[in-house]
């Protein structure tokens, strides 16, 4: 599992909210949790889980070591950090490659229909991992315009942990869509009474 403690995550966003000084565990950013729309699942945030034992906050930008995070997502399960995302940089995969050495690099050529005609395109992964951790970067060039493409950074903890986080994630998720399919279908059989 990833070391991270939830207590300390809530302490320091309360700590920067009741505070005129900037916290510099947040370089004066605002933590916020994701919640999900319990109405629909179309304008809920797509990073959500509907898992009760899942809390994910997010920070627009933080900064360890001098290394520049955006869009930082941290997912935590029982409370104990089980995955980080975060848009991708040079700097994130220059300090894992000097820490961990160089990663290995696996490509996916896949086409992608633009316009009248395909285009192939590459998808390229740079993947470190051990016995405890697994961290990616993910560089994906599936869009027909030039020069745009789509990149994030992810650390997740191996294991059955994680596998139960996965689990709970996805089998939430399944009970809330049902849940709403039944609620239209007895709004559905409702109207027909009435037609």
């Amino acid at each position: 599992m990833i070391e991270f403690s939830l207590k300390k995550y809530k302490n320091a966003n309360r700590k920067a909210n009741n505070s005129n000084d900037e916290n510099p565990f947040l370089n004066g950013n605002i933590i916020l949790q994701l919640l999900p729309n319990q109405k629909d699942t179309i304008d809920c945030p797509s990073k959500y889980s509907y898992c009760n034992d899942v809390k994910i906050f997010k920070i627009d930008k933080y900064s360890i070591s001098g290394i520049p995070f955006e869009k930082l997502y941290l997912t935590f399960f029982k409370d104990t950090l089980v995955k980080i995302d975060c848009n991708d940089n040079e700097k994130i995969t220059e300090a894992l490659t000097y820490k961990y050495g160089e990663a290995k690099v696996i490509k996916d050529i896949i086409s992608i229909r633009c316009g009248d005609k395909f285009i192939d395109k590459t998808n390229t992964s740079k993947l470190w991992q051990n016995e405890r951790l697994m961290a990616v970067t993910f560089l994906s060039d599936y869009f027909c315009v030039e020069q745009d493409y789509d990149s994030y950074f992810r650390i997740i903890a191996k294991g059955k942990f994680y596998d139960s986080y996965i689990n709970c994630d996805k089998e939430s998720k399944k009970s809330f869509i049902d849940r709403m399919r039944n609620i239209e279908k007895d709004k559905m059989k409702d109207k027909m009474k009435n037609f």
